[in-house]
C-alpha cells in the first residue's frame, strides 16, 4: 500500500503509526508536505493514524490523502 499526502492546512495531529503482527509500535510519523509518501505491505504490519484537530478554530482542518492498495495476481494477463 501507498498514501501519498496531497494537502494540508490547518491540521494538527494525523499522526501515522505503523505497528507489527503483534502490536508493538514500530514507527510514528506525520506527513508534513505535498507528496510526502509511506509505504509498506500491508499483510506484513498494521496501521492507524490519529485524529486531525483545526489547529485555528476560525477554518476547516483539512488533511487530503491518496491511498493506492496494491495486489499480487499470479498469473494475471496468461493464456489458459
Amino acid at each position: 500500500c501507498a498514501i501519498h499526502l496531497m494537502s494540508r492546512s490547518n491540521a494538527g495531529g494525523g499522526v501515522s503509526q505503523v505497528y507489527s503482527n503483534d502490536e508493538q509500535l514500530l514507527a510514528e510519523f506525520r506527513l508534513e508536505s505535498p507528496m510526502d509518501t509511506m509505504f509498506w505491505a500491508d499483510q506484513q504490519v498494521l496501521h492507524a493514524v490519529t485524529p486531525i484537530t483545526a489547529e485555528s478554530a476560525d477554518h476547516p482542518a483539512v488533511r487530503d490523502v491518496l491511498i493506492l492498495g496494491y495486489k499480487c495476481s499470479p498469473g494475471l494477463g496468461e493464456d489458459d
